[in-house]
């Protein structure tokens, strides 16, 4: 029989036990030694197979277990808690640093502060995304995207077996959404970092540009270290 969790939950992202081997046709579609043999077999209930092992540990069927499970198999997994803390701890350096240098600082109205040779805080409001491309006025669309894409990524976490992984998914959404919340409040995206050294100059930028391009550099780095495939527990 399936047991529950040593915590008396059903088993969120946990390890569930099958005692024989008619039962451990749920683990069938893994692949690993595990769900095979006469003894005691183990196996990891991702993200996608939640749902099955809600409605077999309550007696129902996947029908009945939706309304209780559905939503925590789509929006929430065994990675999530640390997306979240690194989502949350972007955006509230983001709006920190924002808040400081146009609120301490008054870089609005300064315009420029030198900080070395190669370092300025120069103000930039940025209609476009990340690093002023792509300008625009319609901000109201860049906020719309930005949360349609935070949501897109959101369900990415959930589903997430690796922590490089869902780190580089939280400093994304904590970027995005720091940018998001400029959009709305000042109808542009506060930039000051200039890095720059005699005739050269780069992009304007911010800390939560400087965390989504962290977050993608994790992902590319993950998709060719891995092959781009984190285990999976559904058919081969």
């Amino acid at each position: 029989m399936l047991k529950r969790c040593a915590n008396g939950r059903r088993g969120w992202g946990k390890w569930f036990e099958e005692e024989s081997p008619s039962q451990s046709r749920a683990c069938a579609r893994d692949s690993s030694p595990v769900c095979t043999g006469e003894q005691k077999k183990y196996t990891f209930a991702g993200a996608e197979e939640q749902l099955f092992f809600l409605a077999r540990a309550s007696g129902r069927g996947v029908s009945e277990a939706d309304g209780e499970g559905l939503w925590l198999v789509t929006f929430w997994g065994p990675l999530s808690s640390l997306g979240a803390v690194l989502a949350a701890l972007t955006f509230v350096a983001d709006q920190s640093t924002k808040w400081w240098v146009l609120t301490q600082l008054d870089l609005d109205k300064i315009g420029r502060i030198v900080i070395a040779p190669f370092l300025s805080l120069t103000m930039a409001w940025n209609e476009g995304i990340s690093y002023s491309l792509f300008s625009t006025h319609r901000q109201g669309l860049l906020i719309a995207m930005s949360l349609a894409i935070t949501l897109a990524l959101w369900v990415w976490l959930a589903r997430a077996t690796q922590p490089l992984v869902a780190a580089a998914i939280g400093l994304v959404i904590g970027g995005a959404l720091g940018n998001a919340l400029d959009r709305y409040v000042h109808g542009a995206v506060a930039d000051f970092l200039h890095f720059h050294w005699g005739g050269w100059s780069w992009y304007i930028f911010n800390v939560a540009d400087i965390a989504i391009v962290a977050g993608v550099a994790l992902l590319l780095y993950d998709s060719f270290t891995s092959g781009g495939a984190q285990p999976r527990h559904g058919a081969a």
